[in-house]
């Protein structure tokens, strides 16, 4: 009897999931197929969760995806459906309900470009485990930062473990196949890679990369820099990049005898520090913000060599910003 009883409630349910989600008839098809497939939890908290973030989408249009999502009471769409049930099937049950509800049709895409870390902390937010959010990730795309039992980060140590732990720490997505492990930010656009043993940064010149030179000066200005964080810039604001700058200084100008000395090891044109707007500014490299150091490279009659900091680009949090005027 007990047997019996519970074949006919689960019959019933798929009956009023199908009865109270208005998709079109054109997908009752795929909605029955959807349903016997994955069972009517899978169904319900597609429903569930659409309804929520179709709300929060309309009410709180300034929000990120992200904060939209934890928005989400998941344990309101999971409570009549079991995990694992429901997982297998939010995949195929996003496209069906997406047909009728345009905003909630770039669903799937957007989960694609979270991390696995962030998911996983949506998800234990609302009381469920890491193997829910594996198999929620699996299901959606969503690489973890660890891919794979040989992966590359598995052999890291000492500077550069710290900097993927912070990288991951951050959100950041990753990208590890074994020899190399890419890191990209929220537009899927890489931002630093480890390769070579060695951590590189995107520049928008030169290869591509700026690379963590192996020289012993590089080496223990980089271990003076990461106990600082406090970096240097001039230039000239119709000239140069101010704030948002990628190449800094880890010396200020004023250390040393003329500012001219400073401009060829450093590699900055004259031209730069002549005439108005001719500006200094300090700034500070937040934690978890990755950075390299290397010879400056030579510009113009400027021969460079000097050991400077490359980082991500709009990274740096400015202490001080002042024009100033040179002799």
């Amino acid at each position: 009897m007990g047997k019996a009883h519970k074949k006919e409630a689960s019959s019933a349910g798929i009956s009023c999931v199908a009865a109270a989600i208005p998709f079109p008839s054109v997908k009752a098809k795929q909605l029955g197929v959807m349903t016997a497939s994955f069972g009517a939890g899978a169904a319900a908290l597609i429903a569930d969760v659409g309804k929520q973030y179709r709300r929060y989408d309309s009410l709180n249009t300034e929000l990120s995806f992200l904060e939209k999502l934890k928005q989400i009471n998941w344990s309101q769409s999971f409570r009549e459906a079991g995990a694992q049930s429901l997982i297998a099937g939010i995949s195929a049950g996003v496209t069906v309900y997406a047909a009728s509800h345009p905003k909630f049709i770039n669903f799937s895409e957007k989960v694609k470009k979270l991390s696995y870390e962030q998911i996983e902390k949506v998800l234990k937010k609302s009381g469920f485990s890491g193997k829910t959010a594996d198999d929620f990730c699996r299901w959606f795309g969503v690489r973890k930062a660890l891919v794979a039992a040989g992966g590359y980060s598995r052999s890291l140590a000492g500077i550069l473990k710290n900097t993927y732990d912070g990288l991951v720490r951050a959100g950041y997505k990753v990208i590890d196949d074994g020899s190399s492990i890419i890191f990209k930010n929220v537009k899927d656009l890489p931002i630093a890679k480890i390769s070579g043993d060695a951590l590189h940064i995107k520049i928008p010149y030169d290869n591509g990369w700026a690379t963590q030179s192996t020289n012993q000066l590089s080496k223990q200005v980089y271990t003076s820099v990461a106990k600082e964080r406090k970096v240097y810039r001039i230039g000239r604001l119709s000239k140069s990049q101010a704030g948002e700058a990628q190449f800094w200084s880890p010396e200020s100008p004023y250390s040393y005898k003329s500012i001219w000395e400073y401009a060829s090891k450093y590699g900055i044109p004259e031209a730069n520090l002549k005439g108005e707007g001719v500006f200094f500014e300090v700034g500070i490299i937040p934690e978890n913000v990755p950075f390299i150091t290397r010879e400056a490279p030579c510009v113009q009659s400027n021969l460079g060599g000097a050991i400077e900091v490359v980082t991500l680009e709009k990274s740096i949090k400015l202490e001080s910003f002042s024009t100033v005027k040179f002799d």
